[in-house]
């Protein structure tokens, strides 16, 4: 029995027809990223607090951005 590979389309494509398939599986992966990118925004102040509980000193924070650079970066590690 002779092993045959699983395509999604059986049909070769050429060069610029590859590129066309990568291009629109990036979008869709973009956009899937910053649709989940958003809604972790809605949970990341329950992220921090929850990694913030046990602590008994209190973060701190060097300048406006960090508050903003804490949050965005929970809420990339941590999308729902």
């Amino acid at each position: 029995m002779e092993n045959k590979a699983i395509y999604l389309n059986d049909k070769e494509l050429n060069v610029i027809e590859h590129l066309d398939e990568l291009r629109k599986r990036l979008i869709i992966t973009i956009v899937a990223f910053l649709i989940f990118l958003f809604a972790s925004f809605i949970f990341v102040k329950d992220i921090y607090l929850f990694f913030t509980r046990d602590l008994d000193d209190h973060l701190i924070v060097l300048g406006p951005g960090d508050v903003m650079w804490i949050y965005f970066t929970i809420a990339c590690i941590f999308p729902p």
